[in-house]
């Protein structure tokens, strides 16, 4: 006779692999059917759009607000175009 707490384990890992089968057989049929997977593509704003208007002076709000994005968006687009490049410069 299987003890009471190794029984209960066996279950709950039976139910388990039928789940994760379960799952990837579903993953891999929308792959199958061309179904594209995974986190949507990012930000579509324009990052020489939302330095222009930032040079002329408006806000993080206003520029968001013009461009129909959020204020976080416009935040790291601009922070980005900050960055200093990694491509090394000659010195002269």
């Amino acid at each position: 006779m299987i003890p009471l707490g190794c029984r209960a384990t066996t279950t709950g890992h039976t139910r388990l692999k039928r789940i994760v089968e379960r799952v990837r057989g579903g993953l891999r049929r929308a792959k199958a059917e061309g179904i594209r997977l995974g986190r949507l593509a990012g930000s579509k704003v324009d990052s020489a759009k939302v330095g222009r208007l930032l040079a002329e002076g408006q806000s993080f709000r206003q520029t968001a607000k013009a461009l129909g994005c959020s204020a976080g968006t416009i935040h790291r687009l601009a922070k980005q175009s900050h960055e200093p490049s990694s491509v090394p410069t000659a010195a002269t």
